[in-house]
């Protein structure tokens, strides 16, 4: 149990992560209606200009949620150093993530194509060497860094009180929800519940990001350049991989010090807080899902 002063510091700060996750996806309601706007006007649209809407809405939202909260959301996560611990399990995540899951993923997205959902192709600009370095920009690194900030940094840091699992269950849901893409639904959730247990067994935000960011470079150059298709064996290959990994990471999990007695209290206040961007992001999910 820790000390008095301690505690009181730890009371039900997990609504702030709640209000952080609304505050983020109704941004991005906004910023995808004034983007909607201009390029209404202008007559013309620019693909990696509409990646920057989610880091953008990210950015604001963290701000926004610095102004109301009583201390600085970002603080708790400085100084910035990356942890090289636990390295193997990261490693084996990473592999895992990239070519198994990834894998299983097109397979679901075909399921889904199956039942009559609309699949797009990733929206990618022609290969030029402008393109492609806008793009590693826009598409990987921007992306990749502040949702890491938001959700296995920030976010992460104000669930540490609410119970391991469910900071580690709830990242992964809202996370793909964030997304609002039903044909990503299964890849995202995955891919937030693993960058959760890497903060949980001793990482940081630092370090999924550096994971997510290469998860999207491949991603980006396999598109350009290598044209590497999905086979049964390698996602299997790939999902086994990832099973070790988790396996290692769990194994490898420092167990945190939880006053229970708060545990109730911080759910309820981090699902109530939320909603609103649950509520929001839901029905951008369920559009892309029928429409």
């Amino acid at each position: 149990m820790e000390n008095g002063g301690k505690k009181q510091n730890n009371l039900l700060i997990a609504q702030n992560g709640g209000m952080l996750y609304s505050l983020m996806v109704v941004c991005v309601f906004f910023t995808s209606v004034i983007y909607s706007a201009v390029c209404a006007l202008t007559g013309s649209s620019n693909v990696l200009v509409s990646y920057l809407l989610g880091p953008v809405s990210i950015l604001v939202a963290v701000i926004l949620l610095g102004l109301k909260v009583k201390n600085n959301p970002i603080s708790p996560l400085l100084p910035l150093k990356l942890k090289l611990y636990p390295t193997l399990g990261t490693l084996l995540v990473f592999i895992g993530l990239t070519f198994g899951l990834s894998g299983l993923n097109e397979y679901f997205a075909l399921w889904l194509k199956s039942l009559g959902v609309t699949v797009s192709p990733p929206s990618i600009p022609e290969l030029s060497p402008l393109n492609l370095a806008l793009t590693i920009i826009f598409v990987c690194l921007l992306p990749a860094f502040f949702e890491e900030l938001a959700f296995r940094g920030i976010m992460q840091n104000y669930l540490k009180q609410s119970g391991t699992w469910f900071s580690i269950l709830i990242s992964g849901l809202l996370f793909s929800l964030f997304h609002m893409s039903p044909t990503q639904t299964l890849y995202q959730f995955a891919c937030g519940v693993v960058y959760a247990l890497i903060i949980v067994c001793g990482g940081n935000f630092l370090n999924t990001f550096i994971i997510h960011f290469l998860n999207n470079l491949f991603v980006i150059l396999n598109y350009y350049y290598f044209g590497l298709e999905t086979t049964l064996v390698s996602t299997v290959i790939g999902l086994a991989f990832l099973v070790a990994g988790i396996i290692l990471l769990i194994k490898t999990r420092q167990k945190t010090e939880i006053d229970t007695r708060l545990i109730k209290y911080e759910r309820t206040g981090f699902i109530l807080n939320a909603l609103v961007g649950v509520g929001v992001a839901l029905t951008f999910w369920l559009q892309g899902l029928f429409l």
